[in-house]
This record gives C-alpha cells, sequence and structure tokens, in this order.
C-alpha cells in the first residue's frame, strides 16, 4: 500500500488495552507490546465501531498518543475489526504515515477484506485458547476429582477393613462361649450331670435351639467379613457329586420332616464328578435348601435337581420349592447383604439375609453364576451353574439317563 507503518491490534480487555499483532514497515519492526488506548485515534475506531481516517496533523489532535510521537506520524486510516457477536469489536487495523495517506478505492476495498480475515483469525484464535483454557480447567478438575475419589477410597477401604476386623473379633469372641453353652446343654440333656425332669429337658432344648440359631448367624457374618476381605480361597478337588448332595441333604432332612416338607432329588447320571471345593459347594447347596424350607409352608415340597449343560459346558445345581415365591421387583435385592424382601418388625421368617450374599460371593469364587426364577405364591427355583473343568474322567462316566426320585 505504500505506508510507513501497518499495525494490527487487538483489544484485551474494557479497559481498553490492545496487543499489537503486527507493525512493520521496511526500517521498523516493533510486536507485541502493550498500551492504553485513552486519547488515541483508536479508541475513537472501536468505540465508533466504524472507520477513522485522518490526513494529517495527527499528533496536534492526539497530543497524549506516545506511540504517534515515537513514529512521528501525521496521517492515519484505520478499520475497526467486527467479532462473530453484533456489536462486539475485537480491535483495529490502522495504517499511518508520515506523509498524508492517499488511498484509492481499489486500496480501501483491499484494506476492508483484510480487517474481515483479520478478525476472522483473531475469532478463531480467541476460541482456540478459551478451548485450550477449558481443557486445562478440566484437567485440573478431573485431576483434584481423581485425588479426591482416590482417598475416599483409600478411606472406604480403611472403613471396610476395620468392620471387616471388627466383625471378625466379635465373632470369634461370641463364637467361644456358644461353643461352651452348646455343648454344656449338649451334655446336660444327655444326663451327663444327672437324670432331668421333662420341664427341664424341654428348657435345656430351647436354649440349646436358641444357641445354635445365633452360632449359624455368628458363622454367616464371619464367612460374610472373610470373603468381602478376600479372605477365602477355594481347594478344590475332585468329589463325587451323588455323595455330595445325599451329605446336604442329609444335613437339612430333619427340618424338613419337622414342617412335613417332602424332598425331591434328580440327578443326571451322566454326571458323577466334579471339580469343586467341596466344602464350599457343600455350603453352597445347604444355603439354598434350608432357604427353600424356611420359605415354604408345611407339607410343600422341595427338590435338588443336577444336570449338565453340554452347550454351556457347565452343571446345573437347581434348589426348588413350593413356597411363597418372590416378586419380580424384589429379586434385584436377594444378593444384596444384610437385606430381606420382608423388612417389616413383625415379619414372619427371620434370619440376617446373608444366606444368598454367601452363596452369591462363593459361586462367584468357582467362576460360575447364579439366577433365581420364581413366582409369587407358587415358588421359586435358583439355579447355580458352575463350570466344567476339562472332561468328566472315563472311568466314572455313566451311560444311563437322568433319574429321578423322592428321599
Amino acid at each position: 500500500l505504500g505506508v510507513r507503518f501497518v499495525i494490527i491490534s487487538e483489544l484485551l480487555d474494557d479497559q481498553m488495552t490492545v496487543q499489537t499483532l503486527a507493525c512493520r514497515d521496511d526500517e521498523y519492526l516493533r510486536a507485541n507490546f502493550v498500551y492504553a488506548l485513552e486519547d488515541t485515534p483508536c479508541a475513537d475506531v472501536i468505540r465508533k465501531q466504524q472507520v477513522v481516517e485522518i490526513e494529517r496533523n495527527l499528533q496536534a489532535l492526539y497530543p497524549l498518543d506516545k506511540f504517534l510521537a515515537e513514529m512521528g506520524c501525521e496521517s492515519y486510516y484505520a478499520e475497526p475489526l467486527p467479532g462473530a457477536i453484533p456489536g462486539v469489536v475485537l480491535g483495529h487495523l490502522a495504517l499511518l504515515d508520515v506523509q498524508p495517506l492517499q488511498l484509492t478505492p481499489d486500496q480501501r476495498i483491499l484494506v476492508k477484506v483484510f480487517a474481515a480475515r483479520t478478525a476472522v483469525e483473531l475469532e478463531r484464535n480467541r476460541a482456540d485458547k478459551a478451548l485450550q483454557y477449558e481443557r486445562a480447567q478440566l484437567a485440573a478438575r478431573v485431576e483434584s476429582r481423581t485425588v479426591e475419589l482416590v482417598e475416599a477410597n483409600r478411606g472406604l477401604n480403611r472403613s471396610l477393613q476395620a468392620r471387616n476386623e471388627f466383625l471378625t473379633n466379635v465373632s470369634h469372641e461370641l463364637r467361644t462361649p456358644l461353643n461352651a453353652i452348646i455343648g454344656l446343654t449338649d451334655a446336660l440333656t444327655e444326663g451327663v450331670y444327672g437324670e432331668l425332669s421333662e420341664r427341664q429337658a424341654r428348657s435345656l432344648e430351647t436354649v440349646n435351639q436358641s444357641g445354635r440359631q445365633l452360632l449359624t448367624i455368628i458363622n454367616d457374618i464371619l464367612d460374610v467379613a472373610k470373603l468381602e476381605a478376600g479372605h477365602v480361597v477355594l481347594l478344590p478337588g475332585w468329589l463325587l457329586l451323588e455323595d455330595l448332595c445325599r451329605a446336604c441333604l442329609d444335613i437339612v432332612r430333619a427340618d424338613a420332616e419337622h414342617k412335613g416338607i417332602r424332598i425331591h432329588h434328580r440327578h443326571d447320571n451322566r454326571l458323577t464328578t466334579l471339580w469343586a471345593d467341596s466344602a464350599r459347594l457343600r455350603q453352597i447347596l445347604v444355603n439354598l435348601l434350608s432357604n427353600a424350607i424356611k420359605f415354604t409352608h408345611a407339607h410343600g415340597e422341595i427338590g435338588l435337581d443336577i444336570s449338565l449343560c453340554e452347550a454351556a459346558g457347565c452343571v446345573e445345581f437347581s434348589v426348588w420349592d413350593t413356597g411363597i415365591g418372590i416378586a419380580p421387583a424384589d429379586t434385584l435385592h436377594l444378593f444384596q447383604p444384610f437385606v430381606q424382601i420382608d423388612g417389616r418388625l413383625n415379619r414372619r421368617y427371620g434370619g440376617t439375609g446373608l444366606g444368598l450374599i454367601i452363596v452369591k460371593r462363593l459361586v462367584d469364587l468357582h467362576k460360575g453364576s447364579i439366577s433365581v426364577h420364581s413366582v409369587v405364591g407358587q415358588g421359586s427355583r435358583f439355579v447355580v451353574s458352575l463350570p466344567l473343568i476339562d472332561a468328566v474322567p472315563p472311568e466314572t462316566a455313566a451311560t444311563a439317563g437322568p433319574m429321578s426320585k423322592n428321599v
């Protein structure tokens, strides 16, 4: 354009402060300096948001503008740099010279086009800076939140550890006197210390049953504490399924007979052995069978079915009953610790709600799964699926089909 100085400036704040992005001519170069716009022609451009043109006596009109005095400029032409939002000015594009500026129409159009493109670049630059700032703020918030979550997790782990240690210690402390109470009542009932009257025998039987019930609850609490702390380690081995099932049914038989409940057992004869922890699998089945008896009315029926699911490569243990059943909405809470579906104070069925959470954790340790199918008023079926490890040993394989019987 044949002018001495071309200045592109960006407005920084409401105090009319400008940062010059470029300032150049053949003899002088100065960039990225900041100065206030008060009492300068640039201020008029930005405030009026229109072109300002001064052909001569520029320093006389703006005597306080030290930049003009330093440059020795006497003529001035400037275009505002409009922002994307109407009424917002980003800065200005100014042409300065020591001689009067004589711009042709084409040159003025060129300046307007250049000013528009400059405004777009400034807007893009501001957007990039805003994005970088937001990213930095987000990263800082994420880092801060991560630190908070890590600390909260540590606190939670400490609380869980303290709770588990407390439950373990209390359980051990309670089991010792309870075992003594149960042992002594057994001895008294058997007449070790002399004959008892019928009334005394009934009272001791009540004490003994209450002690055993309390010991069961304490053992459940201890098991949950161990499972949550990761202190339960499986000891798997080859076990005979028929022997295991009969042992489980023998454990619950007395309770079933007391309520007149009929027990069914169905065993797929293709299954004779399984690689699993015998004690823990027995605990799983006894818990499920005990629940089936507890929630089944007198003279009802329960059953234990074992079947081979070849497609899924697993063994399925199904414990079913003809009891009260479970509403679909309540099945979501079955495997939560210390939760009973019937939470009313006058509920008919006792217990801590720990049995099923123990079952779930032990099934998980076996890399298996558990599901429930139930209809209110008709009964429930809990299905435990455990994976088959390798093939069933040939010498134990049988060719007979499924077998069903009452026991």
